[in-house]
């Protein structure tokens, strides 16, 4: 193994100690939770904070730490989300972006099982996609706000 391997072994097995503390976390501990999950995997850090800011936002959640770790661990929507971000264009993702948006439920398996079903049947993205396909292919960049 080299130097960095063994670095991101380290922070890995860091991190995970970390997640299996219990703690009722502060807004500064929510924040240093992302910071260190974004070191490891930018994806799984940004889909971590934008599932726990939609549940703040729309589903009464609480953004602290220990919601994070659970999030991180357990959240079907979260895992969703990562392999969006991973796999995913940055060109396409903001389309995926809305279809998550636009299927939203508190209930994080309902809400995967309908964004796949948006992502399967709905016209609106399949549109959606295509526009941003057919942009790519002229060069043109379309932001999250132009797609909506």
């Amino acid at each position: 193994m080299n130097t960095i391997q063994i670095t991101l072994a380290a922070l890995t097995v860091s991190l995970i100690a970390c997640s299996n503390t219990p703690s009722t976390g502060s807004d500064e501990q929510a924040q240093l939770f992302i910071n260190q999950l974004d070191t490891l995997s930018p994806a799984r850090a940004y889909s971590v904070d934008f599932i726990a800011q939609e549940r703040v936002n729309h589903c009464n959640a609480t953004y602290t730490k220990k919601e994070l770790e659970r999030l991180n661990k357990t959240d079907y929507m979260v895992a969703l989300t990562t392999s969006f971000k991973t796999y995913v264009t940055p060109d396409e993702f903001p389309a995926f972006v809305t279809a998550i948006k636009k299927t939203r439920d508190c209930d994080s398996d309902q809400w995967a099982k309908d964004v796949k079903a948006y992502l399967s049947n709905s016209m609106e993205f399949k549109a959606d996609i295509d526009a941003r396909r057919i942009n790519m292919a002229k060069g043109k960049n379309m932001t999250l706000v132009e797609s909506l």
